[in-house]
């Protein structure tokens, strides 16, 4: 490695030894070659010492152990999640079943009475196609967009 930040490209191959040297993977004719090229460069000195820093540093996290109890509460919780989404979903299934022949059959007695105008009919049978056109749109785009929300499970 260079002042300039620019690596030249014996350092390059020496990066790649240096990391076989951390992962204990190196044979000893590498580690000499290294050993030798780190002593007449300092920015590949200071480099390894970094890599084998934060290699440390990583041997060195381990994974909290949890408590049984703490894994029944967690599943627990999951198991309720999940009962309650498909609750919500059948509700939300049975509200827009209701609401959609409740809909439909205000637009056939609409329709089909004499006493109400052709214009009123037409307009009325407008509106509804094109709303139930943005809705379909709607629902489209947000099922499109729910696959791909970086967002999604970001809390506040």
């Amino acid at each position: 490695m260079t002042t300039d930040g620019k690596e030249p490209a014996a350092c390059r191959e020496y990066e790649m030894l240096m990391m076989a040297k951390i992962d204990g993977e190196i044979s000893a004719e590498d580690d000499a070659r290294l050993s030798a090229h780190m002593t007449g460069c300092a920015a590949c000195a200071k480099a390894y010492r970094q890599y084998a820093g934060i290699a440390e540093a990583t041997n060195r996290v381990q994974l909290k152990k949890v408590a049984p109890e703490q894994w029944d509460i967690y599943w627990n919780n999951v198991s309720n999640r999940m009962e309650r989404s498909v609750a919500w979903a059948i509700v939300a299934a049975g509200v827009l079943g209701l609401v959609t022949y409740g809909v439909f059959a205000l637009l056939v007695r609409l329709v089909m009475s004499e006493s109400v105008g052709w214009c009123i009919k037409a307009g009325i049978i407008v509106l509804v196609t094109g709303m139930t056109l943005l809705f379909a749109s709607v629902a489209r785009e947000k099922m499109a967009l729910r696959k791909t929300d970086k967002y999604r499970g970001v809390r506040r």
